[in-house]
């Protein structure tokens, strides 16, 4: 959820054997777009605040927080997931 200002987030299929895997869709949301947006397991995505002075997003999970469980962390400027994050904003 953005509290404040826009946020661009990006998400990107990697599960495997997925109709829509290597695809990318752009949600754009905030002061103009107020949503509330699932991600389910196997879908990378990482945001970008969009515009001034800054943009204030809150994380709700649906489940509480596992120590134990392992997150995969990509670097956003590698080919692995090739999105080009110097296009231009919204």
């Amino acid at each position: 959820i953005c509290v404040f200002g826009n946020i661009k987030l990006v998400l990107y299929d990697m599960r495997k054997g997925s109709p829509t895997k290597g695809t990318f869709q752009e949600v754009c949301y905030g002061d103009d777009n107020y949503c509330l947006i699932h991600i389910p397991p196997g879908i990378a995505n990482a945001s970008q605040g969009l515009g001034a002075p800054f943009s204030i997003m809150v994380n709700v999970t649906s489940e509480p927080h596992d120590p134990k469980l392992k997150y995969r962390r990509i670097n956003p400027k590698t080919d692995e997931i090739p999105y080009d994050w110097t296009r231009g904003n919204y």
